[in-house]
């Protein structure tokens, strides 16, 4: 199954450089990868059935210009049913986490703040030293559970 596995920043400008070393580096792993270039915002986003932690080995020693890799959880479409139930899958019933959103793009009708307060009591969440980040990007969404165990 294919889905969103990595964001990856950059340059502004140099998302499709980018884009295009992703993709001669993981096609031969996997010819079914798919990578989205967001130009002039410095983000890039990396579809495969690839495990993430495969994808950041194969990644991290070729890509020229890329910053940052950010690995997700899950992802869905950035919309707040499917976020939340992505939530859910992430966080497999665990209540002592914080949220902290990062929001790029307005294709969501809610800011960082309000997105994070949402999913804080629509899931019931307690906090604690674990946090999940949502990094919506645009239409996407990232999740990706962080910190102690």
């Amino acid at each position: 199954m294919l889905v969103w596995r990595l964001m990856l920043t950059t340059e502004a400008g140099k998302e499709r450089w980018t884009a295009w070393e992703v993709i001669d580096t993981i096609f031969p792993h996997d010819v079914n990868a798919y990578v989205r270039a967001f130009n002039d915002k410095g983000i890039v986003l990396v579809w495969s059935s690839l495990p993430v932690r495969q994808l950041i080995e194969l990644l991290s020693g070729r890509l020229t210009r890329a910053h940052k890799f950010v690995a997700f959880d899950d992802a869905s479409p950035a919309r707040l049913r499917d976020i939340i139930a992505s939530a859910k899958r992430v966080l497999k019933g665990m209540k002592e986490v914080n949220v902290m959103s990062r929001i790029r793009g307005d294709y969501l009708e809610v800011d960082e703040e309000g997105l994070s307060s949402i999913i804080m009591d629509r899931l019931e969440l307690t906090g604690g030293k674990r946090r999940l980040v949502i990094d919506v990007v645009w239409d996407v969404a990232g999740l990706s559970l962080v910190g102690e165990g």
